[in-house]
């Protein structure tokens, strides 16, 4: 049925019933109009097991019990059309009690590109689902309900690429309900969908969720509950979960989200949140919680929590917390925790809170992983714990506290029982006492931690009694050789795996963990001359490595340094020279690491205890060569030898007769360039690099096993 523009009134205009399968066309969505001028019944009714599809029409002022412009029990579709100033009352009451504002939906029902502006039910809105509902790339804006503002959903429904916009939980205009935009207590998806303005005044400004949920792709902003509601944007006593969606400017008493059952947030954006506490999120104490990979920037709270509250359980995993604050008189900057809460990897900069606990104040069990402490503070010069505050018992393993402030403890301020291990504190500053630790609780083992120096004043460091720190963190520096021929390298080591007493001699390697992964490690050579790479490291397992290369003979001194503590070691770049059986054994496995690593050369070979790069080796094996074909079998000097810019070169495979020839051009570039060539040309093409390696090495190889050379080598 194909419908004219124009607009459509009257008794023939409202309470059609469509008992059969039927399409209804508009000839446009805003100029095809039926209006049934608040009669009291739908404009449409659709029976059960009847497919109806209405298109490009708009349906306005619909009165009715259950959906004010249709009511399906068959199979609808909306495509391209409006719904607008449609009202779900109960039984002709004055009072709006009934069910979906624009459309009630009892079988199945999809609705494309349409909009929905307006309307009015006592549940959902604009939609009261209990069938089976999709939604895609359409609009919600302005609806009102006492129970979910745009959707009501107790069915299964799945909403993509749609907007939801400034929808309301009111009744008779004040604010009381659930559900800004939707209410859910079945199975709801959703996918790439935008909420934005919606108010649920009790709890859930966006969504009220009481079964299953899944949002992926989201984007909230500026939902909110009442300055005594929860969650500005979700409200959770089912089970949900939120990837990559992006939850900002959010307003409640508690949280963006607040969860009283099991939600998870993985790879999710909190921003600039509100309200008088725990603005990013309130995790009840029935409640479980997990934070994957997910960033906390510029919330902020009138009383406590500026990002997180926590009462249940709660696991917080590769997530930033920065610039959260709590500090109009309040505490946490960034989470307050009274439940049991476990951070791994994760790293907090910047938060501020008035009173206590600049990133952290805990009440609970809290147990910290390797993750970092940066420029937290506490405002109130008679306040702690510039980093975290802690009240029961803490555990923190791995971990760094750099800058943090507050008046005491500004890293730590323990009033219960801490653990605090393999952990690294610099730069932290009290204005009182204790620039790392502030103890007046119960005890603090606070062994086995980097101070950023071998000798650490432990009396600015830590304040109060009962604090263990019998045993600390040094940094030791190694060589792997430590006379070593010239252009050869040594890998150098700055080790943090071993504890002292007294910041002098080496205790014992304890277990249990490494300092922070990531510490900066600076490598550099103090005297004689040579390079070293990389200047700058960072540690794995408490070590980090660079490597020293002598361009000249004598000793040189090398050093790292780990914040304040400077280590140094001697190496001595001497004359090194190999024997021709020595040479035999390295060529054996330069030959089979080729032929097995698809034709490739490693990077060194070591030769007589001494790390060979292949240009040395080059150079080792054509000599070798050299001096075997006229019977001399003296040792061969290792020698600094450059890389080759490049390896290249094109050849065909054959016998190669005068491998002596060639060997005596390849020695001859090697001493007046200083580097290994290219390529060496001879009568079957140019040979690489890496197969001049590999070449020698086989000439060296025979003579080993035959004890002459060979007659030739094959190419």
């Amino acid at each position: 049925m194909y419908i004219a523009r124009g607009t459509y009134t009257g008794s023939k205009n409202y309470y059609i019933i469509l008992n059969k399968n039927m399409s209804i066309v508009g000839q446009s969505q805003s100029g095809t109009i039926i209006d049934s001028q608040q009669y009291g019944l739908p404009i449409f009714t659709i029976s059960k097991g009847v497919t109806v599809t209405l298109k490009s029409l708009t349906l306005e002022n619909g009165v009715g019990n259950d959906g004010g412009a249709v009511n399906n029990s068959g199979n609808l579709n909306v495509v391209n059309s409006t719904f607008k100033k449609n009202t779900a009352v109960a039984h002709g009451a004055t009072v709006v009690y009934g069910k979906g504002g624009a459309i009630n939906n009892y079988g199945n029902l999809t609705v494309i590109g349409s909009t929905f502006t307006g309307n009015i039910a006592g549940s959902g809105g604009a939609i009261y689902n209990s069938g089976n509902m999709n939604v895609k790339s359409s609009t919600f804006t302005g609806n009102k309900a006492n129970i979910a503002g745009a959707i009501y959903n107790q069915g299964n429904m799945n909403a993509q690429n749609s907007t939801f916009t400034s929808n309301q939980a009111t009744e008779n205009g004040a604010p009381c309900g659930f559900g800004g935009a939707i209410y859910n207590t079945k199975t709801l998806s959703i996918t790439s969908c935008t909420f934005k303005n919606n108010v649920g005044p009790l709890s859930g400004g966006a969504i009220y969720n009481n079964g299953s949920l899944k949002v992926t792709g989201g984007n909230f902003t500026g939902n909110k509950a009442n300055d005594d509601g929860t969650g500005g944007a979700i409200y959770n006593i089912g089970t949900g979960t939120a990837t990559n969606s992006n939850f900002m400017s959010s307003m409640s008493a508690s949280g963006a989200i607040c969860n009283e059952k099991t939600f998870t947030a993985n790879n999710c954006v909190f921003k600039d949140n509100g309200g008088l506490s725990a603005a990013a999120i309130t995790n009840s104490p029935t409640g479980t919680f997990t934070v994957q990979k997910s960033s906390f920037t510029g919330n902020a709270v009138d009383n406590t929590a500026g990002a997180i509250e926590n009462g249940g359980t709660m696991i917080i995993t590769g997530s930033t917390f920065t610039g959260n604050n709590a500090t109009n008189e309040g505490t946490g900057g960034a989470i307050v925790n009274t439940g049991n809460l476990r951070i791994t990897s994760s790293s907090f900069k910047n938060n501020i809170a008035y009173y206590q606990g600049g990133a952290i104040i805990n009440n609970g069990r809290l147990n910290v992983v390797n993750s970092a402490f940066t420029g937290n503070t506490v405002t109130f010069s008679n306040g702690g714990g510039g980093a975290i505050f802690n009240y029961d018992n803490l555990t923190v393993t791995g971990s760094t506290f750099t800058n943090n402030k507050a008046g005491d403890g500004a890293a730590i301020c323990n009033y219960g029982k801490t653990n605090v291990n393999f952990s690294r504190f610099i730069g932290n500053k009290a204005v009182w006492e204790g620039n790392a630790i502030f103890n007046s609780g119960s005890s603090v083992d606070a062994t086995n931690n980097w101070w950023g120096t071998n000798k650490p004043n432990f009396k600015s460091l830590i304040y109060g009694d009962d604090v263990n720190r019998s045993t600390w963190m040094m940094l030791r520096i190694s060589a792997s050789i430590t006379s070593v021929a010239i252009q050869s390298p040594s890998k150098i080591t700055a080790d943090l795996t071993w504890n002292t007493k007294d910041g002098v001699k080496p205790y014992k390697q304890p277990s249990g963990g490494y300092v922070p992964d990531g510490t900066t490690a600076k490598f550099g050579i103090q005297t004689g001359k040579g390079n070293i790479s990389p200047k700058t490291s960072t540690t794995t397992h408490g070590k980090a490595y660079s490597t020293f290369t002598g361009t000249a003979l004598g000793k040189a001194t090398i050093y790292t340094q780990v914040d304040n503590q400077k280590q140094s070691i001697n190496v001595t770049v001497k004359q090194v020279k190999v024997t021709i059986s020595q040479l035999i054994t390295a060529s054996a496995t330069i030959k089979k690491y080729y032929e097995s690593h698809n034709h490739k050369l490693p990077t060194s070979v070591n030769v007589a205890g001494q790390t060979v790069t292949m240009p040395q080796l080059l150079k080792l094996l054509v000599t070798a060569t050299l001096n075997i074909n006229k019977s001399n079998m003296n040792p061969v000097t290792v020698g600094a030898v450059g890389n080759p810019p490049s390896s290249g070169g094109v050849y065909a495979s054959g016998k190669l007769y005068n491998y002596i020839t060639i060997a005596g051009n390849i020695n001859t570039f090697i001493n007046s360039k200083g580097r290994a060539p290219n390529y060496a040309t001879t009568y079957l093409g140019k040979i690489p690099f890496s197969k001049q390696v590999y070449t020698y090495a086989k000439v060296v190889n025979f003579y080993g096993q035959h004890k002459r050379l060979p007659n030739y080598v094959k190419i």
